[in-house]
């Protein structure tokens, strides 16, 4: 018996491509033909209804249809029933645990063709690259502007850093209680200060050189990140939804807290619930896209919006307020709390702090 790769993916997207992700091979297809073929099979058959199939959809001599048939098994688009690969294997446990996007997405950006960098020819090279980037299509902005919402300053940061690093990394525990205590409102400002300081950096720099340097977009992580807060508690801050400006170290007022609970928004946790402050970051993909175009760059931007969140777990750790992470979210829901654009900015993490 044979039956249709499992791992098979169909693009319909401008030409017909079938992706085999058993030996990640991308086929180009003439004509709809072998689209017909694939629906018109059951998801198990015999050789004798494959030929026969073939025959009919592709109008030909059985020997034809027999040769097809062998082309398509030789490029693993059917595949025995009893086919013992351990490759096979690995991959289809993926598609058994729906992981199936997930695969498509690990296999297919393996395929990145790229070139080695360091040498002044690499670098001009990267840097014909942006060049031409700014030209075709205008660099998108460094930062997010709301016109006409309320803003409300922060106090300047005083940067109190600990000397011992070691202790903070080994306070820094996932809590899933708060206690009601207001959280001040200079700690709070001190804790934002501090998480995004190599992101306000990287965009000062990459914004006011980036005429002259156009390879700054090479190194400019955390660029496509937005900070957005849920504030229950937090003195001399009214609750409510808010945006945080990285670059004027201050907040807009985006709206009132919704009816619906905090714990809401990530599955029905309680643990954030009694949480003083509730910090999304957001990914921007049509920024990331615009610097990187292929597949791959997701796999950065994912570690970057981590990255950006061990940072305000450590500098809350570093002023003894607790924390809480993690990253299973009412995506849509979220997109409409802070009215964001669907598939070009996406809330990827939460952090919770509070005393």
């Amino acid at each position: 018996m044979y039956m249709i790769n499992p791992t098979l993916n169909i693009k319909l997207y401008q030409n017909y491509e079938l992706e085999e992700l058993l030996d990640n091979r991308l086929y180009e297809l003439n004509d709809e033909a072998i689209l017909r073929l694939l629906s018109a099979l059951e998801s198990r058959f015999t050789y004798e209804e494959a030929v026969n199939s073939i025959t009919s959809i592709f109008d030909c001599e059985k020997e034809m249809s027999e040769d097809i048939f062998k082309t398509i098994l030789e490029r693993n688009i059917f595949i025995e029933e009893s086919k013992d690969d351990d490759l096979y294997k690995n991959k289809l446990e993926w598609i058994e645990r729906n992981w199936s996007p997930s695969l498509l997405h690990y296999v297919t950006s393996r395929n990145i063709e790229f070139q080695d960098i360091g040498s002044d020819e690499d670098k001009e090279i990267a840097s014909n690259h942006y060049k031409k980037l700014i030209r075709e299509k205008k660099a998108p902005d460094l930062y997010k502007n709301y016109i006409n919402s309320s803003f409300i300053s922060l106090p300047k940061s005083e940067f109190k850093t600990t000397k011992d690093f070691y202790k903070v990394l080994m306070n820094r525990k996932t809590h899933r209680e708060f206690g009601e205590v207001s959280l001040d409102i200079n700690e709070f400002s001190e804790i934002l200060y501090m998480a995004t300081q190599d992101a306000r950096v990287i965009r000062k720099k990459v914004s006011e050189n980036i005429v002259q340097n156009p390879n700054l977009y090479t190194n400019s992580v955390f660029t496509c990140n937005e900070i957005y807060l849920y504030i229950n508690n937090v003195s001399n801050i009214p609750p409510g939804i808010y945006h945080y400006d990285m670059k004027s170290h201050g907040l807009n007022h985006l709206n009132n807290l919704p009816d619906k609970s905090a714990g809401y928004y990530c599955y029905g946790q309680p643990e954030i619930e009694n949480a003083n402050c509730i910090i999304f970051i957001s990914a921007n993909y049509h920024k990331y896209m615009w610097r990187y175009n292929h597949e791959r760059a997701y796999r950065n931007l994912l570690i970057d919006v981590a990255q950006l969140a061990q940072s305000f777990l450590l500098a809350a750790t570093n002023l003894q307020k607790k924390t809480f992470l993690t990253p299973a979210l009412r995506d849509s829901e979220l997109v409409k709390l802070f009215d964001l654009e669907e598939y070009i900015e996406d809330i990827r993490y939460l952090v919770a702090i509070g005393n």
